[in-house]
């Protein structure tokens, strides 16, 4: 039998496994370009923070600027981001979401829902109530930050 934080490992890995497979973001639509998870959390990103540097964006994501280059390049040739002049900055560039990412976001989005809709079509009202809660209080708890204790501590005593 596995920990109560081993089920929450497993759980979450195969949450996130799901969530993130490539055919997520294939668009049933072929005028609409294909975003990727990351793209598609680039674009989210941008559509709530506005223009941002590649690099603060590199930073938010947590990887090399390289990294988020590689990207950022990808939705600027499909035309979902496009590139402004930094007014604070001359040399710098600031990294914008167009009016076709916009609606490309909410297709992929869309799609999302609706894919996780179907999923959970089985499910009563309380246990989609259920869930709705659980994930709000992790998103609240894994937006914080580290906790004083770790919750692995107070997990493994529960089994």
């Amino acid at each position: 039998m596995h920990s109560t934080q081993g089920q929450i490992d497993l759980a979450l890995s195969q949450i996130i496994r799901a969530l993130t497979r490539e055919d997520m973001g294939v668009s049933a639509d072929p005028d609409v370009p294909t975003i990727t998870t990351t793209g598609g959390w680039i674009l989210f990103h941008l559509a709530e923070a506005g223009a941002q540097r590649p690099g603060l964006l590199a930073e938010w994501q947590s990887v090399d600027k390289s990294t988020m280059t590689m990207q950022l390049r990808r939705l600027t040739k499909d035309g979902l981001v496009e590139r402004l002049p930094d007014p604070d900055d001359r040399r710098a560039v600031l990294m914008q979401i167009t009016q076709a990412g916009r609606q490309a976001l909410e297709t992929h989005r869309k799609r999302g829902r609706t894919l996780l809709s179907n999923r959970l079509a089985e499910w009563s009202d309380d246990e989609l109530e259920a869930l709705a809660s659980a994930l709000k209080k992790l998103a609240k708890s894994l937006q914080k930050g580290e906790a004083d204790t770790p919750a692995s501590d107070r997990l493994d005593k529960l089994d």
